[in-house]
């Protein structure tokens, strides 16, 4: 059973519309990954040149966090802190329930 013209058309670009919807938010996503990604390289890179060496559990701590606003100032933070310990106490204790 075939549609009528214009119900085909109205279709067509229904779906169309919803495809170009779906890969925007695929998108969104991935670029927030991928953001997240770079902060906590930034920040891990910046501390090593920094203090050194990184312990093993700021890394992991680091990488449960999620929020792209908290990974943005930690990044800046790692300019401003004198040592390891002043920055790890700038991570909230709740970081991996951060999204």
């Amino acid at each position: 059973m075939a549609l009528p013209a214009e119900l085909q058309q109205n279709l067509e670009t229904k779906i169309n519309q919803y495809e170009e919807e779906q890969k925007v938010e695929l998108l969104s996503t991935m670029e927030d990954r991928g953001m997240q990604k770079t902060f906590r390289q930034n920040i891990l890179d910046l501390l090593q040149v920094r203090f050194l060496s990184v312990p093993e559990t700021l890394v992991k701590t680091l990488n449960n966090i999620e929020d792209l606003a908290s990974l943005k100032q930690l990044l800046l933070e790692t300019i401003r802190v004198n040592s390891m310990a002043e920055f790890e106490e700038l991570i909230p204790d709740n970081s991996s329930e951060e999204n």
